[in-house]
């Protein structure tokens, strides 16, 4: 082989491997190197070309050994197969580095976004070592522990209360060996800032470096418990909101025929005890019955005035008698293990009530007391005293206007009612009592009553001392202790009446008892039969008493009818129940005067009194 031929051969392998360097510079990192080997690579070829020149031109006659050349031709081309090989290399190393620091920042943004995520989490996320110390905490747990994060750092779990719940578990896994499991729980506590807080944590296991950690997410429930408690609370407000709607109703459907069972009770016990002397026992004992029977008819129309929300039928009352009344009906249910004692002022003032309404309250108030004693037993104290309020006393009666008030006080000496409970016994629909024995409605009801009178109820309690309540009412000016006697008074007349009832036991009543007191009295059973009775002689009645639910013509349909025929006849109307009559509108349906059954025979005959001394004094004029 030709010694110039291997010495060409050799520098153009090595300007080649110059040149690859040289392109290996350009977007690639280690271009000094790069730099440095091309330079070298130049260096070997120039005295090497200058040589092959020689050779062309025939400058040297004398050609190099061949052996030389050809070691020196090897090692060229080992030299370039080494740098294509290591450009190749250095071109793979490239990508894979960019790949490596892509994946690097991608999982430097990963990293971040979780951060930022845990940091912002709603639920509270701790960390904690093989150690058992808190290594981590999220803004959630600092809110939630009430600590500043520095403060929870270092801290054990077992000094922190959203987790000490959860020591007995964790040294029960510890002694098990069954660290890996999941475990749920609910903790209850108060964090440092004071505040109650219910949590649900979730715990779980995992390994760092090599090294257990738990993992404890914590979320707090506080007022998802309480959105829940009064759900539920609202809830039973309405179901009872439901039965009160139900006892309204069923009172409604009743009361029409309930009051007039109770007008042949009323009226023939009137009947009767006109009958008997003064001081006969049996007119003591029908003055009961009467009364009884009153207090039947104030019952239903207090239940349809609390289902309605109606007004209140005010009138002056004589506590004292109230009072007597209220024990006597109390001391039939007490057992003897409960004493009454009573300390009443005689001379306390009357006050202007809805009679019903606080005979409802005092009974309410000495049920209560019953049931505070019914296992132990006691003493139920009842007091009236007059009390006299400036405004500037300092006691629990500021929402009291200043004036004189009548105060009625009862007092046990039961069990008492604790400092939790007491503030909300006027709440309605709150009860101790277990289900089925208590609506808790009866303080909240008393309370509103009184509260409508102007007064107010003041109550103190303590545990296994007793309860003490006081009802306020607002005393009236001096009145005659007879006046409502005296109202009531029936009075006798000479007037002509129609009376139409389509229940005969009522109609016959009336026309007895009106006879009595001088009136004449005609009697129909249906409305169609006494409009046919007033058309025959429309001037030969005074007044007309007529009920209202009847067949084929209601009472308001004979009154109209019977005003077109003759305008100037008072009709009375009596009813048992209506939903669109009272007291306050019936004179819009063209009535001159309005009774709910049972009717006494003292107001119907001031009412035929009245009318008729109106109608008088008209024809006069």
């Amino acid at each position: 082989m030709d010694s110039t031929f291997v010495i060409g051969t050799s520098v153009l392998l090595q300007i080649i491997a110059a040149i690859v360097c040289l392109f290996n510079i350009r977007g690639m990192e280690y271009r000094r190197a790069w730099l440095a080997i091309s330079a070298a690579l130049i260096l070997m070829a120039v005295p090497r070309s200058i040589t092959f020149y020689q050779l062309i031109t025939g400058q040297i006659t004398r050609p190099p050994q061949l052996e030389t050349e050809l070691i020196s031709l090897d090692v060229s081309f080992l030299m370039g197969i080494g740098i294509a090989y290591s450009s190749r290399l250095f071109r793979t190393l490239k990508r894979t580095n960019v790949k490596l620091i892509e994946s690097q920042q991608s999982l430097l943004e990963s990293e971040t976004r979780l951060r930022l995520v845990l940091e912002n989490a709603p639920d509270a996320i701790l960390s904690v070592d093989h150690e058992r110390k808190i290594v981590g905490a999220n803004r959630a747990a600092e809110e939630l522990s009430g600590m500043d994060r520095n403060v929870l750092i270092g801290l054990k779990s077992s000094e922190l209360p959203v987790l000490a719940a959860h020591r007995d578990d964790c040294a029960a896994d510890a002694d098990t060996q069954d660290s890996n499991r999941a475990r749920s729980f609910e903790s209850k506590f108060t964090n440092a800032k004071g505040r109650a807080v219910i949590a649900e944590v979730r715990t779980f296991e995992t390994e760092h470096n090599g090294h257990p950690v738990q993992l404890a997410i914590a979320r707090d429930v506080t007022e998802r418990n309480r959105l829940l408690q009064e759900a539920a609370r609202l809830e039973q407000q309405a179901r009872h909101s439901e039965r009160l709607q139900t006892v309204g109703t069923l009172a409604g459907g009743i009361a029409h025929d309930f009051n007039n069972i109770l007008t042949p009770i009323v009226g023939y016990s009137e009947l009767a005890r006109r009958d008997n002397g003064s001081s006969s026992v049996s007119r003591q004992h029908l003055e009961y019955v009467i009364r009884a029977a009153l207090r039947a008819k104030d019952l239903v129309a207090q239940i349809l005035a609390f289902s309605r929300q109606t007004e209140q039928h005010k009138e002056p009352v004589e506590l004292q008698s109230l009072i007597k009344e209220v024990l006597t009906l109390v001391r039939a249910s007490l057992p003897t293990t409960i004493q009454i004692e009573t300390h009443i002022d005689p001379a306390c003032r009357l006050v202007l009530v809805d009679l019903m309404q606080i005979h409802q309250v005092l009974m309410n108030l000495c049920t209560n007391a019953y049931h505070a004693m019914s296992e132990s037993g006691g003493v139920l104290t009842i007091e009236l005293s007059e009390y006299s309020h400036t405004g500037t006393q300092l006691n629990d009666l500021q929402e009291l206007r200043p004036g004189e008030y009548a105060r009625l006080t009862v007092k046990d000496t039961g069990c008492g009612i604790d400092s939790t409970t007491l503030p909300r016994i006027f709440e309605p629909f709150f009860t101790t009592k277990p289900d089925g024995q208590g609506t808790g409605l009866g303080l909240s009801v008393a309370h509103g009553i009184v509260g409508a009178h102007g007064g107010t109820i003041s109550v103190k309690s303590e545990p296994d001392r007793g309860t003490t309540f006081c009802v306020y009412l607002p005393t009236g000016q001096a009145l005659a202790r007879d006046l409502a006697t005296q109202a009531d008074a029936p009075l006798p007349g000479k007037e002509r009446l129609l009376v139409v009832d389509d229940e005969p036991v009522i109609g016959d009543l009336l026309a007895q008892t009106l006879s009595e007191y001088g009136y004449q009295v005609t009697v129909r059973t249906g409305s169609v039969e006494a409009l046919e009775t007033f058309c025959a002689d429309p001037f030969d009645f005074d007044v007309v008493v007529t009920d209202q639910t009847m067949p084929q013509m209601t009472g308001i349909e004979l009154a109209s009818q019977i005003k077109q025929i003759r305008p100037d006849t008072p009709v009375i109307l009596m009813t048992g129940f209506s939903q669109t009559i009272s007291a306050e509108n019936f004179r819009t349906f063209g009535l001159d005067g309005f009774l709910m059954k049972p009717v006494l025979v003292g107001p119907l005959t001031r009412f035929i009194r009245e009318m008729a001394r109106a109608k008088a004094l008209g024809s006069s004029r």
